[in-house]
């Protein structure tokens, strides 16, 4: 066993209460029994955090044991959200990052596997999208980067560019541009982005928002195309549509 672990030969028993007086305002977190197969960690946040998008060559679970939480996982097509008393899994090679809800700070159990860090770059991570007009894109071009930060405000005003995930996309589309002609959808591939990029809450929304902090490098766009609603007016855009881009030369 671990010497850092809080369980071990000499304690055998131990309450999340008693971390809870000990540890005293989140966030925290405290290794109750760590070898040289797995690791169990007791972690305690506020409401609104962010944990980063990572993913595991082997499978983590958790159990929820306070408050609520949610899980963006990769390939799902909306957060799972997980409440008092329930497990979940994150599968293997899968990016999730965990969000913290409501009015009171959440406690988690996590399972892992000894040894196995946060992963945050695959050669097939999954592209993230922005939604610009033709002209806008141009100028960019010409410009030698991008800094929009969404319809009708630029980087220097928010602090930075707005994207999406591939299932955000429509949504985004349909409340903020329903009567913008001649856009254009950025394919980008997060790996390239040279400046840092957040997945962050944002107000509406129960899942976070990828976002640029800095401007936009262009050769990390691998796609661009025209993007137009269909017959009824309403854009759309399906997960299965998401690209893999091209590997790095």
């Amino acid at each position: 066993m671990s010497a850092t672990a809080t369980l071990h030969a000499g304690r055998l028993k131990t309450a999340v209460d008693e971390l809870k007086a000990r540890r005293g305002s989140p966030p925290w977190a405290e290794r109750i029994v760590a070898n040289d197969r797995f690791v169990v960690t007791v972690i305690c946040q506020q409401p609104g955090h962010l944990n980063d998008w990572h993913y595991h060559v082997v499978e983590e679970c958790w159990y929820v044991h306070e408050g609520a939480l949610s899980w963006t996982i990769e390939g799902e097509p909306e957060p799972v959200h997980v409440g008092t008393g329930e497990w979940i899994l994150a599968p293997a090679n899968r990016f999730h990052l965990i969000q913290v809800h409501g009015d009171r700070p959440a406690i988690r159990v996590a399972v892992s596997v000894a040894g196995e860090p946060h992963r945050h770059t695959r050669a097939d991570r999954p592209v993230i999208y922005h939604l610009t007009s033709a002209s806008e894109w141009r100028s960019a071009r010409q410009a030698g980067d991008y800094r929009v930060s969404t319809l009708g405000t630029t980087l220097d005003q928010v602090g930075f560019v707005h994207c999406s995930r591939a299932g955000q996309v429509a949504g985004v589309a349909n409340r903020f541009y329903r009567e913008q002609t001649d856009l254009v959808l950025l394919t980008i591939d997060e790996q390239r982005v040279r400046p840092e990029v957040r997945y962050e809450a944002v107000p509406g929304s129960a899942e976070p928002f990828p976002h640029v902090y800095g401007p936009l490098n262009l050769d990390a766009v691998v796609e661009v195309t025209p993007f137009a609603p269909g017959p009824s007016g309403a854009f759309h855009f399906e997960a299965s549509e998401e690209v893999t881009p091209p590997a790095r030369p």
